[in-house]
């Protein structure tokens, strides 16, 4: 708590010297905490409070950052209901144009709309984390209901044959592009950027296997990502940027 106290101060000692107002009140502060030590956190935020402004900060469940939703809980299913309520809401949006089942719109315009309008609002900023699979079978689940909402089809249409007729992928599988494109990025700036020194060195020296997929890195991921898809190993990418 000390050394975060400092740092805050320091941030505010930035932000005064460059014309830059922070506000307490919207100011978030997650505490993460091993495994059966939650009773520490409790004690440091009462013993400890973590002051801005004159004003203690209380330790906060979730917060937003960069367009994703963060929790000090396991795993990262907040973000990936956070993204599936963003892209519910942005469909419901746009279901006057005619994509409401009744309207008889053209299910080619209203597959359009989702390609462009929906999909990336599902998947923003998922591409940066590290995601179980009951994750990812959330997100492919929503997305294929989607679709056959928006197909006119059945309830429980088998899934090979909803992508069939929507002629694309599925949210998973849009998602892995997502990351193999962050893994060619990260690339191309070259060794002289912070990500490109930690993937090679991860990649170089892999932690011990994890029984939990939040705990697994994400170069170690694309790695996996690398092999299922029969491609160059991200280390090899990163030697040598397409």
């Amino acid at each position: 708590p000390f050394r975060l106290q400092g740092l805050l101060t320091l941030a505010t000692e930035y932000a005064v010297s460059h014309h830059i107002q922070m506000v307490a009140s919207k100011t978030k502060l997650l505490c993460f905490a091993p495994q059966g030590q939650e009773d520490t956190a409790r004690y440091w935020e009462a013993a400890m409070p973590i002051l801005f402004q004159g004003l203690p900060i209380p330790f906060s469940q979730e917060a937003e950052h960069v367009g994703v939703m963060r929790s000090t809980g396991p795993g990262s299913m907040p973000a990936v209901l956070s993204c599936i309520s963003a892209h519910t809401r942005a469909m419901h949006a746009v279901l006057p144009a005619g994509l409401a089942r009744g309207h008889r719109g053209n299910p080619a315009a209203s597959l359009k709309v989702e390609q462009l309008y929906g999909l990336p609002v599902l998947l923003s900023g998922l591409a940066s984390l590290v995601l179980s699979r009951s994750e990812l079978a959330a997100i492919d689940h929503h997305y294929k209901v989607s679709l056959e909402q928006l197909l006119r089809l059945y309830p429980q249409t088998p899934a090979p044959f909803v992508y069939l007729m929507a002629g694309c992928l599925p949210a998973s599988a849009t998602l892995h592009q997502r990351q193999l494109c962050l893994l060619g990025m990260v690339a191309r700036q070259g060794p002289t950027s912070i990500l490109h020194q930690w993937g090679t060195y991860i990649l170089g020296n892999p932690p011990p296997c994890s029984r939990s997929p939040s705990a697994v890195p994400w170069f170690i991921q694309v790695k996996q990502l690398c092999q299922q898809y029969g491609l160059p190993d991200p280390l090899k990418v990163l030697h040598d940027a397409p």
